[in-house]
């Protein structure tokens, strides 16, 4: 046998269903909102760490070729390097 609840008794779990479904959203959407704003900041972050990293890799290789122009390299071409002794 099944039992048959009153109207009112369906109409009140039919209201809190509906309360907890629309916390749950708003749960949900507060969180998404938070995930956007996280994304966005570090999407900003890693651009400016990039132009950084870009800015950083242009000063080494000035640095770089300053250190060529005043310091050639000890070394000599193959062509220009004596034979060694024992020849």
């Amino acid at each position: 046998m099944f039992s048959v609840q009153p109207i009112w008794m369906i109409v009140i779990q039919d209201k809190r269903h509906k309360n907890e479904m629309n916390e749950s959203i708003f749960d949900l959407e507060s969180r998404l909102a938070f995930q956007e704003e996280a994304i966005n900041t570090l999407s900003e972050t890693v651009i400016e760490q990039q132009q950084h990293i870009d800015a950083l890799a242009r000063t080494v290789e000035a640095l770089r070729e300053r250190i060529k122009a005043f310091d050639p390299s000890p070394l000599q071409s193959d062509e220009q390097e004596p034979p060694p002794p024992h020849y």
